[in-house]
């Protein structure tokens, strides 16, 4: 091909930026900047402008939790354990040399979740471990993860699962629990 033959290309049809002359478009862009630009500082301003709230309640990594004022931590034991009683828990005893303040609570699951959860070794059982702890002074906050154990009682073959879903009946609990102390 000779030189002369190459020629720029030109649609067959003329889009909406052909209509724009050069000056119009190049006035558009602008005002794209100015309005892209406005609406960053808007955005950064407002971000900026915001107080951090107050937390409401206490940061715990616990499936359920209350905190408790006005009441001693043998106090809150006991009404936890009494609750946990009603709702068909065993105490579990703890060793002596337990530096924290600990219960342990168990109950077997039902048939379901033993087909569901369990295998050839048994029952599914449910453990709750509760700690209490002191942040205050005045204020007693307690702690509850629960576990599903497969293999119950067999040292060797005793495996926990912790429960990472399912609050509602752990905190309803609690909440009887705090609900015994008056708060």
């Amino acid at each position: 091909m000779a030189a002369a033959e190459l020629q720029p290309y030109r649609p067959a049809r003329a889009h909406s930026i052909d209509f724009l002359t050069v000056s119009g478009f190049n006035m558009l862009m602008t005002k794209f900047r100015r309005l892209l630009c406005l609406a960053a500082l808007g955005l950064l301003a407002g971000a900026g402008c915001h107080s951090t709230p107050a937390p409401s309640r206490v940061d715990v990594d616990a499936l359920a939790f209350i905190e408790v004022r006005g009441h001693g931590p043998m106090e809150v034991a006991r009404a936890v354990s009494e609750a946990f009683h009603e709702a068909s828990y065993m105490s579990v005893r703890l060793p002596p040399t337990s530096k924290t303040m600990s219960l342990v609570f168990e109950k077997p699951g039902s048939a379901t979740e033993s087909v569901v959860y369990g295998d050839w070794s048994g029952k599914v059982w449910y453990r709750v471990r509760i700690k209490i702890e002191t942040p205050d002074p005045d204020v007693q906050l307690v702690k509850c993860d629960a576990y599903r154990v497969v293999g119950h009682g067999d040292p060797r073959f005793e495996e926990e699962t912790k429960i990472s879903f399912r609050k509602g009946p752990y905190q309803e609990v609690l909440d009887k629990a705090k609900g015994k102390l008056g708060n």
